[in-house]
């Protein structure tokens, strides 16, 4: 299956070996019995970034029991493809897939015959750079049917073994990989559903689940294991026409990466050889943290993430932190704090200190109280002094006694004070998204 990350441009190989079990689907009885040993070998290389291509081949030879006579034999088919990928952003990849299977064949022409073309969309989305979930969607169209002589009559073992079908097929997807410790794992479900009006229904279409694990050893292998089943059904199989699945299937892989290793470059040695240790300089990043008045926060929270490993730290009262980077790797830096607004920038490790200061913006309210200050008597505005608590906001009204502030919801007590009249406190209730009006009549302090 397909990914839309970025493609490794270093020529690879791929090896496997494995075994298959199918149970009884051919004798009617269900005792009869088949046994498939096969071996896959694919390699693929990226001209440039957006394009891979592979060349694979498949062989598998397949033994039976509980049918009348001898019906063991081998099959071999190929595989041509291509895989463009483009990466969106930081998370979103997308790209598209081509493909020709070659099926088994009895010569060259037939087996042109029964090419099958497919084409597939992708999107990934990228956790980490190595933790993604994957969607394949792509067609068949296919003529594997066209590869064996329509005046052969096939062996009911070998209609099983070369896996021919009559129907075209809906593909679907979906793959999930992440590593656990130096082990990249995965997980994959498959679907081809059968198309057409004669098509077997879906769910005796053949169906993969497959489990896979690989570990690099030595910069230039990743041997790994594969174990798979098949959920689907088992439709009637007629001499030719259906494509049914191994139930079961177990394998051994190992991966090959034909990068160019780096070349060790040997210098004369000294006549008198002098060896000094040294410490390699550290890559420290200082992250100081302020508000849009230029002053420091003090708890914000930091945090520095690079190919899945997260630093955390809290910073100090002088709004500063001080945290590790990875040499040579771009680190996505977020800062964030209550009543602020998150922010995230790029930092790039090198070797020695940096510095970067992160200005915070201020969460805006969601709530707004409005009012206006006039007398109990002749209703003149007053120019008078708002104080909101508990926030501590302090507030003037204008010349018209108008006054307008933001709040985030709550309950407030409002204290109006204003020259030559008596105070007066009143209460607000704010709703998030709501406007809160008060009118406020203040009666003249007795001479």
């Amino acid at each position: 299956m397909g990914s839309a990350a970025p493609v490794e441009r270093d020529p690879r190989a791929i090896l496997g070996l494995g075994y298959a079990y199918t149970e009884g689907v051919l004798s009617g009885d269900g005792t009869d019995k088949h046994h498939r040993l096969f071996g896959e070998a694919a390699a693929a290389w990226a001209p440039w970034q957006f394009l891979q291509l592979s060349l694979g081949f498949d062989g598998r030879y397949d033994k039976h029991s509980g049918l009348d006579g001898a019906d063991s034999g081998g099959a071999l088919g190929t595989q041509i493809a291509t895989r463009h990928a483009y990466q969106l952003d930081e998370h979103w990849a997308f790209g598209a897939r081509t493909a020709l299977r070659f099926p088994p064949a009895l010569n060259m022409g037939d087996g042109l015959k029964g090419v099958s073309p497919e084409l597939g969309a992708i999107a990934t989305y990228l956790f980490t750079p190595r933790q993604e979930l994957t969607l394949n969607v792509g067609y068949r169209f296919d003529r594997s049917n066209n590869a064996i002589d329509e005046n052969k009559v096939l062996r009911p073992g070998d209609t099983l073994a070369t896996q021919i079908s009559d129907y075209d097929a809906l593909l679907l997807g979906l793959l999930y990989a992440m590593p656990i410790g130096p082990v990249m794992a995965s997980a994959e479900w498959s679907w081809d559903v059968a198309t057409g009006s004669s098509a077997p229904s879906a769910i005796d279409s053949p169906m993969r689940v497959r489990l896979a694990a690989q570990m690099k050893l030595k910069e230039r292998f990743l041997p790994g294991v594969e174990l798979g089943v098949s959920p689907s059904g088992r439709p009637p199989i007629d001499v030719r026409g259906v494509r049914i699945e191994p139930r079961m299937w177990f394998a051994l892989t190992c991966g090959i990466s034909f990068a160019a290793s780096k070349r060790e470059v040997s210098l004369p040695e000294p006549v008198q050889p002098v060896v000094v240790e040294t410490t390699p300089e550290p890559s420290l990043l200082a992250v100081k943290v302020l508000d849009p008045s230029g002053a420091p926060v003090d708890g914000a929270a930091v945090q520095l993430a690079v190919e899945g490993d997260r630093k955390e730290a809290t910073t100090n009262a002088e709004g500063t932190v001080e945290l590790e980077l990875r040499p040579a790797l771009e680190h996505a830096l977020s800062v964030s704090a209550q009543g602020y607004q998150q922010q995230t920038v790029k930092v790039q490790g090198t070797a020695g200190r940096q510095t970067v200061e992160v200005s915070l913006a201020r969460v805006l309210p969601e709530g707004e109280i409005k009012g206006n200050v006039r007398s109990l008597r002749g209703g003149q505005p007053i120019k008078a002094r708002i104080t909101i608590a508990p926030l501590g906001t302090v507030v003037n009204s204008d010349d018209r006694g108008n006054f307008v502030v933001d709040v985030p919801p709550g309950q407030y007590t409002l204290e109006i004070e204003a020259q030559g009249y008596e105070p007066q406190t009143r209460a607000a209730q704010v709703e998030r998204l709501g406007v809160t009006i008060i009118v406020v009549d203040l009666r003249r302090a007795p001479k």
